[in-house]
């Protein structure tokens, strides 16, 4: 019996978004005589899941293995494809899907999960940002699910993954939040804090004249310099990661938008009428949001990071303004103390790489050999 492979992912308007995916599968290294077909949930006309079964059965393919090209078991994107597969009796959650006309013998795969791939993936995203093993924090932003049991299969994934990301040594701390239903700009700043709180290392900036300020350099760096243009390192960063496949509508629009109220209080906080707003487009090539914020209080010799109410933010204000009018003069032997914190999000998806590559080819003999 002649069989195939369809390729099934999620779909974009954004022809970038569909290019990163056909490229990831056009690499790959198939068994030879066996049909492969990509197709789309939606967005991607001509190329939807019905025209790939149809594809692969006019090529006399009489079974089919399915290998659904999602993040995580907690999309329910995975599970309503299995029901209108005709592999599972009912779907977990109410579906707008029809059942689709297959001929053909299925088998259905498994998404990327926690495949071994996603964590060399992420890795190589680490290390572009240059997110320091020892210092810095990473938090996954991922989609998520409103419905049970699919948000909790999110959350069960992502603490399993933060937590390998931390023994792993790629970051001080990891945490996750999930689009659907977080806020994701507090969470950060909370994960943000609790870095803050472990690290033992502080920038003293000992002359109160320096005028210290941040700007851009290019799309991925910021300078923290001085009139004087010495240097003074960040103490800690938050590194936002986006645990989407490719760059899409929710990579460039959503997650920096959601990321606003975090900005805002950190401009509030930093006092810096020289800092450039953070979340400001980028290449427009490229097509790419990127979010930049330093976070900078000191309140009577000891770093402030907080999140917790409006007040508390117009309490840094005041302690900085009085901390102005005295000259700038701390307790302690240095003249001023400032902890910073960078929070920065680049947008960047998981793909290109050629992990998922290597992920697909191993699904695809995983599931065929289940027929011989």
């Amino acid at each position: 019996m002649k069989t195939g492979l369809l390729i099934i992912s999620h779909g974009s308007r954004d022809f970038s978004w569909t290019a990163l995916v056909d490229e990831a599968i056009a690499q790959a290294d198939w068994p030879d005589h066996v049909p492969v077909a990509s197709s789309f949930l939606e967005c991607v006309p001509g190329r939807d899941i019905q025209d790939g079964i149809h594809a692969l059965e006019a090529q006399g393919v009489e079974r089919i293995a399915v290998i659904p090209l999602f993040v995580s078991e907690g999309s329910t994107h995975v599970d309503e494809i299995a029901w209108a597969l005709g592999v599972k009796a009912e779907p977990l959650i109410e579906t707008d899907l029809e059942p689709f006309q297959v001929e053909a013998e299925l088998i259905y795969g498994s998404p990327l999960g926690e495949h071994e791939a996603l964590y060399e993936m992420l890795a190589h995203q680490l290390r572009e940002l240059q997110v320091d093993g020892e210092r810095d924090a990473v938090m996954l932003v991922a989609h998520g699910s409103p419905h049970e049991p699919f948000q909790t299969r999110w959350k069960e994934s992502l603490e399993r993954m933060a937590e390998r990301l931390t023994s792993r040594g790629f970051c001080l701390k990891a945490h996750y939040s999930l689009l659907c239903c977080d806020d994701i700009a507090a969470r950060t700043l909370q994960l943000a804090q609790e870095v803050q709180a472990s690290s033992s290392h502080f920038t003293y900036l000992h002359e109160q004249d320096r005028n210290i300020h941040i700007e851009h350099v290019n799309d991925n760096e910021l300078a923290v310099h001085g009139e004087d243009q010495a240097s003074a390192a960040f103490e800690c960063r938050v590194a936002v990661i986006p645990l989407f496949l490719s760059r899409g509508y929710f990579t460039t629009h959503v997650i920096p938008s959601r990321l606003q109220g975090l900005l805002d209080k950190s401009r509030n906080l930093t006092h810096d009428p020289h800092e450039k707003a953070a979340g400001e487009a980028s290449s427009a090539d490229e097509g790419m949001e990127k979010a930049y914020v330093a976070v900078k209080a000191s309140v009577n010799g000891a770093a402030l990071l907080s999140t917790d109410s409006d007040q508390e933010l117009e309490g840094v204000d005041a302690e900085l303004s009085s901390n102005e009018e005295t000259g700038g003069k701390m307790q302690g032997t240095a003249s001023k103390t400032t902890l910073s914190v960078l929070v920065s999000y680049d947008g960047t998806p998981l793909l290109p790489h050629a992990a998922l590559t290597t992920w697909l080819e191993q699904e695809a003999r995983r599931l065929l050999s289940a027929w011989h």
